[in-house]
């Protein structure tokens, strides 16, 4: 009987080998793409929480099987998601040949939980490989084109702490155990041949810049230890940790770099910090925070000794790599050998992070088989700190031990320890782990220099002679500082010569660049020599040249090879702008399938070089010009933008809600500024908001369903309605609704987003499906859609995918769209007839909702760069509109209508501008 029981036993296993052992969570997918021979691979998903608690994502996996032919490395972006890009992770493992399968790209999480009943919302991926040829879905295990609608798929594995929980496996695959580099859930716009700047992965295990993990603490409750961190708090490994002790560290929500919420640490002689494990085997790691202080940190006199992020052996405090402030500088301590950095002489002076404001602070520690251990530090993209030879350290470089950061490489730490008995109060918000630079896309707001005490060379700041321009400076310090990649100077110029301070300076020359693997090297070339370079930072920067050399410039990039891309923004020489896309000279650039085959690009593809004109005379075709379209008004009209500007928030305009919420769709209607305000929640329950000149916000409609905005000649508002998935009518005074349009060849729409209203009443909208699933039955594109004046609708283009901002040209004459294709496309309209579109602008950053001004400029919101475009009607670009969060649409307002109105995340900014927008 028991050698019975035991047979059955066994069966069972072996039938479940492979299989869920649980089917409490979903997996859901739908196939964004249902080419099987193009060149990209795009899988939407979502988890379904079937079982009766909250199940915490950072226990998730889930992995999507198929075949990568041609082994080539690969790129995952994340388009779109409810919980957030941020949260996501994405890596790529190669296994042995199964049927349908050599590769799975994993997911994993970061933070946040679903809800009992609930669901994650979509996850909208794309992957392609590295030199964009085609992949053959065809006999690809995950992939099924005929599931265009989400439904339940269970060759999609899903994984609880390593356990298969649904799915079913490729029959004989292996759990992946390859090596993999993780790609950053960041959205990321694909321009040409360029890698994402976000996320580069290879199945070999190469890594470009892959994100081990990064955390915006926007899912995380309250007064919580941040979901998948653990805690030193009181020198005790994950202690109790409550808002209620004298130190701890837990989410908050009264102060936030990004989004609404950050980590707060109450620390001091006992240490608050949170602590998390790195992967096995990593032997270089970048640590990148956003941080503000209730106390200064560098230039301060006095025998402290304190720190706000490291590296770690073990989980206490033995055996680590401690960054902050030493001996009133801000440099290194080394424990157990109690060394410390920088040397005596550099002791209570050099740079700072100042209190009160936010800071971009980030630490690289590069170990394994360099010659020398090094450990870099930037604040707002400044270097300040270097260790790379003994002679760096006060007390002998740790025993003499040129490997000083083996075995370290264990845990990563952010928090507040202060050895000098220092009570503060510090916030983190947007930390990023990674393998390779990170950056600051944008500077903080607010801030200053923080290093502006220090005029010395980057590639010399822990020399004992840093203001000289002698020898010092040697070509191997200089290649040294220079491979760190994230706004180190490696030029033997003089200091005045330094980098990456972050704000462009009233002399010199700026130069705001990105590369798409972090390694990238770019040359300033002025009147023929070259007068500085850098590595570049995956984010965008400004690299900063304040020499008086003169003649022509040029930005030259010289190392093009392994995914490397450079992607240069502008220049600014002695405060003018000169876009990069507006200049004649591109040796760079891949166009017509050559290398330097096109013009008018600010992406160099191949080594090659952008000429910006000459240090006197200006670039041949400056971006501060207006417009060649001056349809609606003349000089009457106002001078439209040019350069860098920033908008600021309107007081009184914050989000009332107690979750997280976007605005969107703002229109000009009577005097004030009306938009939708709609939540994450199930069925985005959206709402329409009244600002007023005076900063007084009200509600208008209380449950509108709607996302993009118009109004019609009766002063009603049009809006795009999510909830009833068409073109809904609300009369203004009464807030009653009608519909105006919700069906298409008889099926329902997906989910309407952005409107336009011609001056006959024609309607143009799109219609994705970020918000709602396209319903059985319904529309099988994400489209571009006209209704005409008797309500008949007609498809314009369903080729897009997913259509977002749309808007009309004064004359009404040119429709434009946009969408995560990441290009502006233009349609022509004559005697009402829309002709097949063109692309005018590309490589935008998750294009959103658009404006135009009565010049014919179009004002783009790019939601995850934070900031507006402005591109005249012919795509050149004529300024940059920042603003300190993500953002998804602007109008023109104001008695005079030259205020510029932008909508985002829970808030609202303006900037007065010396041009009107077209009427509504």
């Amino acid at each position: 009987m028991k050698s019975f029981i035991g047979v059955c036993m066994l069966l069972s296993w072996s039938l479940l080998a492979g299989q869920a052992l649980a089917q409490n969570l979903v997996v859901q997918y739908r196939a964004a793409d249902t080419s099987a021979g193009d060149n990209q691979i795009k899988p939407h998903l979502r988890i379904v929480n079937e079982s009766s608690s909250s199940v915490p994502l950072s226990e998730l996996t889930v992995r999507y099987w198929y075949t990568n032919e041609g082994g080539r490395p690969q790129n995952h972006w994340c388009d779109w998601s409810q919980i957030g890009c941020s949260n996501i992770s994405g890596s790529f493992h190669s296994i042995p040949a199964v049927t349908g399968a050599d590769n799975y790209l994993e997911l994993s999480f970061s933070g946040g939980s679903i809800a009992a009943g609930g669901n994650t919302g979509d996850i909208q991926n794309r992957l392609a490989k590295d030199n964009w040829t085609s992949f053959d879905e065809s006999d690809d295990y995950s992939f099924d084109p005929t599931k265009t609608a989400y439904a339940n798929w269970d060759r999609i594995t899903l994984y609880r702490n390593g356990s298969l929980v649904w799915g079913t496996e490729p029959d004989g695959a292996s759990s992946g155990s390859s090596s993999s580099s993780s790609s950053s859930g960041s959205s990321s716009s694909s321009s040409s041949s360029s890698s994402s700047s976000s996320s580069s992965s290879s199945s070999s295990g190469s890594s470009s810049g892959g994100s081990f993990f990064n955390s915006s603490f926007e899912l995380d409750a309250v007064d919580e230890q941040p979901a998948g961190w653990d805690n030193f708090i009181g020198w005790v490994f994950n202690n109790s940790n409550n808002i209620s002790q004298p130190r701890y560290a837990l989410v908050d929500d009264t102060r936030a770099f990004s989004g609404t919420k950050s980590v707060h640490f109450k620390g001091g002689a006992a240490p608050a910090q949170i602590v998390r494990a790195l992967p096995p085997g990593t032997d270089t790691v970048y640590l990148r925070a956003r941080v503000y202080m209730s106390k200064k940190l560098g230039n301060e006199a006095g025998d402290n000794h304190e720190h706000i992020m490291g590296i770690k052996a073990t989980p206490d405090a033995n055996d680590e790599i401690r960054f902050g402030q030493i001996k009133g500088h801000l440099g290194t301590n080394e424990v157990p050998s109690d060394d410390i950095s920088p040397p005596q002489s550099q002791w209570f002076s050099g740079p700072e992070i100042t209190a009160n404001e936010w800071h971009c602070v980030e630490v690289g520690m590069l170990g394994g088989d360099r010659p020398y251990h090094e450990l870099r530090a930037w604040v707002d993209g400044q270097l300040v700190h270097v260790i790379d030879s003994i002679d760096d350290w006060n007390n002998g470089g740790v025993g003499g031990n040129t490997r000083w950061l083996d075995g370290k490489f264990n845990y990563v730490m952010f928090g507040w320890h202060s050895f000098s008995n220092n009570n503060a109060d510090v916030w983190m918000d947007d930390v990023v782990v990674a393998d390779a630079p990170i950056g600051c896309d944008n500077p903080p707001s607010g801030s200053s220099s923080s290093s502006s005490s220090s005029s010395s060379s980057s590639s010399s700041s822990s020399s004992s002679s840093s203001s000289s321009a002698s020898s010092s400076n040697s070509s191997s310090s200089s290649s040294s500082s220079g491979s760190s990649g994230s706004g180190s100077s490696s030029s033997s110029s003089s200091s005045s010569s330094s980098s990456g301070s972050g704000s462009s300076s009233s002399g010199g020359i700026t130069v705001r660049a990105r590369g798409t693997a972090g390694s990238e090297h770019i040359n300033l070339v002025v009147g023929g020599s070259t007068v500085a370079n850098w590595i570049l930072s995956t984010g965008y920067q400004d690299y900063v040249y304040r020499g008086d050399a003169t003649g022509e410039i040029q930005v030259e990039f010289d190392n093009d090879a392994g995914g490397r891309d450079v992607q240069v923004d502008y220049i600014q020489v002695n405060d003018e702008t000169r876009q990069a896309e507006n200049q004649s000279v591109n040796t760079g650039v891949w166009a017509n399938n050559q290398c330097g085959g096109g013009s008018n690009s600010e992406w160099l593809h191949c080594n090659g070089h952008i000429g910006f004109g000459t240090t006197g005379s200006g670039s041949s075709s400056s971006s501060s010009s207006s417009s060649s379209s001056s349809s609606s008004g003349g000089l009457a009209c106002g001078e439209p933008p040019s350069g860098f500007l920033a908008a600021t928030a309107v007081e009184g305009a914050n989000s009332t809600r107690t979750e997280a919420s976007l605005y969107e769709g703002a229109v000009w209607i009577d005097g004030a500024l009306y938009f939708s305000d709609f939540t994450f929640s199930a069925g985005f329950p959206s709402r329409i908001q009244k600002l007023t000149t005076a900063g007084v916000m009200t509600t208008q409609i209380a449950d509108s369903g709607s996302n993009g905005l118009a109004v019609d000649a009766q002063g009603d508002i049009v809006a795009a309605t999510h909830k009833y998935s068409g073109i809904s009518r609300y009369e203004f005074t009464t807030g009653n609704r009608t519909a105006v349009a919700s069906t298409y060849n008889g099926n329902v729409f997906n989910s309407p987003n952005d409107l336009a209203i011609a001056n006959d009443g024609t309607i143009y909208f799109t219609d994705p499906d970020f918000q709602h699933d396209p319903a059985a039955g319904g529309q099988p594109v994400t489209g571009v859609y006209r209704i005409d004046v008797n309500g008949e609708v007609s498809l314009i283009d369903g080729s897009l995918n997913n259509p977002n901002g749309v808007a009309l040209s004064p004359e009404n004459d040119v429709l434009y769209v946009n969408g995560n294709s990441s290009v502006l496309r233009t349609y022509p309209i004559i005697n009402g007839q829309v002709f097949p579109g063109t692309d005018l602008v590309q490589g935008l950053m998750v294009p959103d909702g658009m404006t135009v001004d009565c010049h014919g400029n179009i004002y783009i919101a790019e939601y995850n760069a934070q900031r507006l475009r402005v591109f005249g009607p012919n795509g050149s670009q004529l300024a940059t509109i920042s603003v300190d969060a993500k953002v998804t649409n602007a109008a023109f307002g104001g008695d005079d209508g030259k205020t510029l109105y932008i909508t985002g995340e829970g808030r609202v900014w303006k900037i007065g501008l010396d041009v009107t927008g077209t009427p509504y």
